[in-house]
């Protein structure tokens, strides 16, 4: 099936395109709309529904929408939304996006989400970069058979880290470890006070699989939290998937400004 997917794609891009450098990129919970800034020469807009085997959020904010783009000789893949596990889906569908990129001749990845703010000074609104991240339950299987090749404990490229860091924003941003738990309810006060003390800085539910599948199949990962609410215990407000998207809408031109610039900047490297 993956192959099949890939075909499909590829049927959208020229031989020269298929065969150029590619960075993929993963809008997640409400990020969406920073994805035509990013493909402004766009070469095609494929809903997954019409991607073989490609699994479909009913999650709001995550559009089910596959960008292909273009700057200069780099094609950018985006993929507008993703599953999650709490949706009923198996490992293997959790990763198929990002292993139909892999497949397409992906070198960088840029992995995004909407986290709540554990640590001190996360605040809605805030990015941190991803450099370490925490599984819970590892015992779930969250990533597919296809990338369990051994690898690197930490899929998170250092080189891309400093790269996103150095990278000119307004938006004020931090360096963390992001915490993956199943969903699909926020967690509960207790739960945020345990992440607290063994490390996390943030907390979501998905990006770990799909990070170490990349890694695995020798893709460099960038990592990217958009903090969209404090965390259970921290505010006295009720969650709510409301306050998730609102937040993200607030700072959806300046995130994709940022984003732009870093994928010019890895562009510009290569």
């Amino acid at each position: 099936m993956l192959r099949r997917a890939a075909d499909h794609i590829r049927s959208h891009l020229s031989p020269e395109r298929n065969s150029r450098s590619a960075v993929g990129i993963v809008l997640g919970s409400g990020l969406g709309a920073a994805a035509s800034s990013l493909v402004a020469q766009q070469i095609a807009a494929i809903d997954y529904a019409d991607v073989p085997g490609m699994p479909e959020s009913g999650v709001a904010g995550h559009r089910g929408r596959l960008l292909i783009g273009q700057h200069d000789d780099l094609t950018i893949y985006v993929l507008q939304g993703r599953v999650h596990s709490y949706e009923g889906y198996n490992p293997s569908a959790l990763t198929f996006g990002v292993r139909l990129l892999c497949t397409l001749g992906l070198q960088y990845l840029i992995l995004t989400n909407a986290a709540g703010g554990i640590r001190d000074g996360l605040l809605p609104g805030h990015l941190m970069l991803i450099q370490d991240h925490l599984e819970f339950p590892r015992s779930l299987g969250l990533f597919a058979p296809e990338s369990t090749a051994v690898g690197s404990n930490c899929p998170w490229d250092e080189h891309l880290l400093n790269l996103a860091d150095s990278t000119a924003t307004e938006l004020t941003t931090h360096r963390g470890t992001y915490a993956m738990m199943p969903g699909p309810n926020y967690e509960t006060p207790s739960e945020i006070r345990a992440l607290a003390t063994i490390g996390a800085d943030a907390v979501g539910m998905s990006t770990v699989p799909e990070a170490r599948c990349a890694s695995a199949a020798g893709v460099k990962v960038l990592g990217v939290s958009c903090i969209t609410n404090l965390a259970s215990g921290i505010s006295q407000q009720p969650l709510n998937h409301g306050e998730v998207s609102q937040t993200a809408g607030r700072i959806e031109t300046e995130f994709a400004e940022w984003l732009n610039q870093v994928v010019r900047r890895i562009h510009c490297e290569q």
